[in-house]
């Protein structure tokens, strides 16, 4: 299948190319948030949450499950802002349509083990913690 889908690096300089896997995923009413932790997992590893506040929808698929992707991350960021979304398609698709006056963006989330998708009408928040 081929796809015009472009990934764009989102905030690449604030998120450099270290390797992070997802620890937990948590959508509740505070939002919808990803925590990654730096890997390989050692003391002194650095834990992220990124946070959506506004979102319609995610889906999460191991990296190794999407072979057939054409777009390969260069890990220099993680994550893509994606233009062209297959994913935001399918959901106007699903929706009849009756979110397209809405600005969605897919964010892709990648991690050593996961990808994340996300459709939010907000862009995420990152925090580094403790």
């Amino acid at each position: 299948m081929s796809t015009n889908e472009t990934h764009i690096a989102w905030r690449p300089d604030d998120l450099h190319s270290s390797e992070m896997n997802i620890v937990s995923l948590t959508d509740d009413a505070a939002g919808f948030r990803i925590l990654l932790q730096s890997f390989p997992p050692s003391s002194s590893s650095r834990m992220l949450q990124i946070r959506f506040e506004v979102l319609r929808a995610y889906r999460v698929i191991d990296e190794g499950d999407r072979v057939g992707q054409p777009f390969r991350p260069d890990r220099h960021s993680l994550i893509y802002k994606v233009e062209n979304s297959m994913f935001l398609d399918e959901f106007h698709r699903l929706s009849a349509g009756m979110l397209r006056t809405f600005d969605l963006v897919h964010y892709f989330i990648v991690s050593v083990n996961d990808c994340v998708d996300v459709l939010a009408e907000t862009e995420p928040t990152l925090e580094w913690l403790p």
